[in-house]
């Protein structure tokens, strides 16, 4: 199963927002073959690996035209880290696959949490015959997909919010400054971060002061820590109550979606403006609530509505604040860096919520930077 879990975190990023699934074939305590779920719309893992033993044994005919069709696990296992799924999607049912091959054993991680599933899949093999054992490491299963969890039962994104601070708690050294806090460690594994997220947020106060362009940048050679064969990057989302954002940002110059979130009386020919130069944002109003700002919980409902099972929110103390004081934030990554703050004005959380509470917590070194990892 440690096995499976590794194989299916190669889909991070990938597969949103389906699940990040891994399969492995065992007979006799020997593995015959190995596959994970690749991208969204491709090929589910048990799919995938039986594709593979299949192949193997037809020596340069490839695949047969449905996988399971022309072999017959008897006497098989098969690990699988999420119950196989019972419905159709974008690919048929794996279960049907897993029914037809007949391995004498499934070992599953954990349940679907998908309503559409939810144990189905479970009695369906165990009714054709095939033996099914639940539950193995299914703490670490869970993790492995808690964002998954989230969005299929609540229709919401999982919202991590990534903060690094000084020592006295300010997230940058002046007011109205760039002033990156991380070390080139930190960078490299938030780069990596991103690359697992469907959004990256920030507020309009963060594009005003670092006009970033909130892609995914790594290193490309193949000995690197964190390195990757295929960059991804996630859509950008802009919280810009009242449509500051200038027309020449960076960020709207980058491949890929952006999403600026603003209020529902703005600038009417600045959107019109903004719509006909980049065709690839889109501008989306959003009710406010009673202290004039954006509502948060309506503004991850859209995204959550249009297929985006996680986010990433990356800037801003006003934005990090709310989301605190609101409790939206379902993990949050305090990176506590090695510097003091020169502006008293700089900005900083609010004394109150600069230490949540969480039901687990962990703390890692990354370089110089301590990363506090708490899931709340």
């Amino acid at each position: 199963m440690r096995q499976v879990i590794e194989l299916a975190r190669q889909g991070a990023g990938f597969v949103s927002p389906n699940p990040m699934v891994g399969c492995v074939i065992v007979k006799n305590g020997k593995v015959l073959a190995k596959g994970w779920h690749k991208k969204f719309g491709g090929a589910h893992a048990e799919i995938d690996v039986i594709r593979k033993l299949e192949t193997s044994h037809r020596p340069g005919l490839g695949p047969p035209p449905e996988a399971g069709e022309n072999l017959k696990l008897g006497g098989l296992t098969v690990y699988v880290n999420l119950e196989p799924c019972c419905h159709y999607g974008k690919t048929p049912p794996c279960v049907d696959a897993l029914i037809v091959a007949k391995p004498k054993r499934v070992v599953i991680g954990m349940n679907d949490p998908n309503p559409l599933v939810a144990g189905r899949g479970i009695r369906r093999l165990q009714a054709a015959g095939i033996a099914v054992a639940v539950g193995v490491l299914r703490k670490e299963c869970e993790v492995l997909n808690e964002t998954f969890t989230k969005w299929v039962t609540t229709g919401r994104p999982f919202v991590l919010l990534k903060v690094a601070v000084t020592l006295d708690g300010a997230l940058s050294l002046k007011k109205g400054t760039e002033t990156p806090l991380g070390c080139p460690e930190t960078m490299l594994r938030v780069h990596r971060l991103r690359q697992q997220y469907d959004a990256i947020a920030v507020g309009i106060n963060t594009v005003l002061i670092d006009d970033p362009r909130l892609t995914v940048r790594l290193p490309n050679r193949r000995d690197a820590k964190f390195y990757v064969s295929t960059v991804r990057n996630p859509m950008r989302v802009i919280f810009d109550t009242r449509l500051r954002i200038p027309e020449n940002a960076l960020l709207l110059r980058q491949p890929g979606q952006t999403i600026i979130f603003t209020g529902p009386r703005t600038n009417r020919a600045k959107k019109q403006r903004l719509k006909r130069k980049y065709p690839n944002v889109k501008i989306s109003p959003v009710r406010l609530d009673r202290d004039g700002h954006l509502s948060l919980p309506a503004a991850f409902s859209w995204l959550g509505e249009n297929g985006v099972a996680s986010i990433m929110v990356e800037g801003g103390a006003e934005l990090a604040n709310n989301l605190l004081r609101q409790k939206l934030a379902d993990k949050v990554i305090l990176i506590i860096t090695p510097h003091l703050a020169s502006d008293p004005a700089a900005p900083r959380l609010t004394p109150s919520l600069a230490t949540p509470t969480g039901v687990r917590s962990r703390w890692e070194w990354i370089g110089s930077d301590a990363w506090w990892t708490i899931d709340t």
